[in-house]
Formats: C-alpha cells, sequence, structure tokens
C-alpha cells in the first residue's frame, strides 16, 4: 500500500489517496507482539522516503529506531515478548538493538530475559542479532556488564554457539 501511495500518489485522485491513508492507519500493528513482528522482524523491503533534498532515507530503520525508544520508556511491558525478536528473520535487529542499548537505563533485565529466551530456543530458529547489537551499544558505556554477559554466554553449554554468530 505505501508503494502504491509512493509511486502512485500524484496520479492517483485525492478522495482515492485519502482512502489510501485511511487503509494504511487501519493496518497498523496495535499490539505490542505485532508492533515488534511488523516494524523489527519482518517490516516491508523497500521503505524508503526521500528528504527535501532528494536524499532517501531507510524509513524501516526509522521506525525500528523509534519503536525501541518506545520500548525503552516502559520495558517492562515489552520483555515479555521479547521472544519475537529473538527468533527467526529479524530484518530491523540492529537498528531495533542499537538504539534499545542506547535508551535502556536498565539493560540487565533485558539481558537477562533474552539469554533466557535464547537458551530455550530452538538453535535453527533462534536468531541473537537484537541481542548482539544491544550489548554492541552498551560497549562503551557499560563495558564490565558486556563483558559478564558475553563470559556468562560463553560458559553455558547452549548460549556458546552464539559467540560466532553475534560478534
Amino acid at each position: 500500500m505505501r508503494q502504491t501511495i509512493y509511486y502512485g500518489g500524484p496520479k492517483i485522485p485525492q478522495t482515492g489517496l485519502q482512502q489510501l491513508y485511511r487503509w494504511e492507519e487501519w493496518l497498523q500493528p496495535r499490539s505490542i507482539p505485532e508492533c515488534l513482528q511488523l516494524i523489527v522482524s519482518i517490516p516491508p523491503w523497500g521503505d524508503v522516503a526521500r528528504d527535501e533534498h532528494k536524499r532517501f532515507s531507510d524509513r524501516a530503520a526509522e521506525k525500528a529506531e523509534a519503536l525501541a525508544e518506545e520500548c525503552a520508556r516502559d520495558p517492562h511491558a515489552w520483555l515479555e515478548h521479547i521472544e519475537v525478536v529473538l527468533q527467526g528473520e529479524q530484518r530491523q535487529a540492529r537498528a531495533f538493538g542499537r538504539r534499545l542499548g542506547q535508551c535502556l537505563e536498565e539493560p540487565e533485565a533485558l539481558i537477562n530475559e533474552a539469554l533466557k529466551v535464547l537458551a530455550r530456543l530452538n538453535r535453527t530458529d533462534a536468531n541473537p542479532l537484537v541481542l548482539a547489537a544491544f550489548l554492541g551499544s552498551l560497549k562503551a558505556t557499560h563495558t564490565e556488564l558486556v563483558e559478564r554477559t558475553l563470559d556468562a554466554v560463553a560458559n553455558h553449554q547452549h548460549l556458546r554457539s552464539y559467540l560466532n554468530q553475534s560478534s
């Protein structure tokens, strides 16, 4: 729908364009798992915009970063759904994880929950990229916490295989 608006917008009558905008709004995710899935895991490909200087911006990454900021404001509301971003395809894992690491005031809760989830997930389904990006953004400000986390991962039989994947 967004691509129809982007590419066909100038040719679409105003009433049709307004209807497309209403449909787009109606189709937006509402629940936390839906938001995580549709914004971080599988956002649409090619979601770009041009600014007034004709430069392109990655709207999918911007939305993932905005969602990370929202999650950082109320981490307990979404942490119970963290499994959504720790398995399967995660197209915006780096943008989401990095921004979350920059914004979250108490990173230990996320790390602990992510490690619990990754430890119980089937290795073929698990995807630690959000956690890797999160830890990467914490490295400069929470060096000791990151080192403790990596040590814990290295010493855990099921988790140690993720070290090569997420480094």
